[in-house]
């Protein structure tokens, strides 16, 4: 089965979330799972991604958009990154679970039917909700 792990974190870097991304990739594709994780490349640099964050199984395929430093405007470039390549997994019929972190790309997946699924470590809660 494939995977797609859709994630806006920026690999390599130094954040937990990043390392969390790349084990959970390990993970899967240890259970045997097709896995792509598209993510953002990292300002920092690194010849070895699996080595930097000590990846044991290193199967998964690596796809890196580009690292845009500006703050809204790069994640809106980034996310319309993002849907550009959805609309043409769609386009070409590519099958598969779109998986993630973030909504705004599993939003993108979702849109063009596109099947996906989504991990919460909190549910959200707005105050305007209470």
């Amino acid at each position: 089965m494939k995977l797609y792990y859709l994630s806006l974190s920026e690999i390599p870097s130094l954040a937990a979330h990043s390392v969390h991304v790349m084990k959970m990739c390990s993970a899967f594709a240890s259970m045997g799972l097709d896995v792509t994780l598209y993510c953002r490349n990292g300002a920092f640099p690194c010849d070895d991604p699996y080595a930097f964050y000590s990846v044991e199984n290193r199967t998964f395929t690596l796809k890196r958009l580009p690292f845009y430093p500006i703050r809204i405007l790069g994640t809106l470039l980034q996310t319309f990154a993002m849907l550009c390549i959805l609309l043409s997994h769609r386009i070409r019929g590519e099958r598969g679970v779109y998986y993630g972190r973030d909504p705004f790309s599993l939003c993108c997946a979702a849109w063009p039917g596109l099947p996906v699924a989504i991990e919460l470590h909190m549910v959200p809660v707005r105050r305007s909700w209470k």
